[in-house]
């Protein structure tokens, strides 16, 4: 009866240990998925181009800003709820699959990180806006005007 007792009291300790070592993680990866949907929510109303598509508007000499992210990226997810907030026109790159125009563009620009946010010119990379944590709607406002 005794040993019953203690067996027990073993399996409900490495239950309460096993929980706490799981539920952590389990809270991130929803935290991640949540951040991801948000994310997706968020730039589905982005002008969503390619990069072979933003070299035909250079050629063009067309002006535009230009931003580059990706789900996967936390700082992206941040700044994207910054940059919905913004009145001002822009083309969104996403990063994630990472083709051979994307990194030739990048490549290109110096561009080494996601998020980007930038301002092309007549062809040129005119500006390119120092991304913080934080960095918020009136910084990219006033980065825009």
């Amino acid at each position: 009866m005794k040993q019953k007792k203690w067996y027990l009291v073993g399996l409900l300790l490495l239950g309460i240990v096993l929980f706490g070592l799981t539920h952590p993680i389990q809270t991130e990866v929803a935290e991640r998925r949540d951040g991801l949907t948000e994310y997706r929510d968020v730039v589905q109303w982005f002008r969503k181009v390619t990069p072979d598509e933003l070299m035909a508007k250079q050629e063009a000499g067309q002006d535009f800003y230009l931003y580059i992210g990706r789900g996967t990226c936390p700082y992206c997810r941040h700044f994207v709820q910054q940059l919905k907030k913004v009145k001002a026109d822009f083309y969104y790159i996403d990063s994630e699959n990472k083709t051979e125009p994307l990194s030739r563009f990048r490549k290109f620009y110096n561009i080494k990180y996601v998020p980007y946010f930038g301002y092309f010119k007549g062809g040129q990379q005119e500006k390119v806006l120092k991304i913080t944590p934080q960095t918020t709607s009136d910084d990219i406002q006033a980065f825009c005007d």
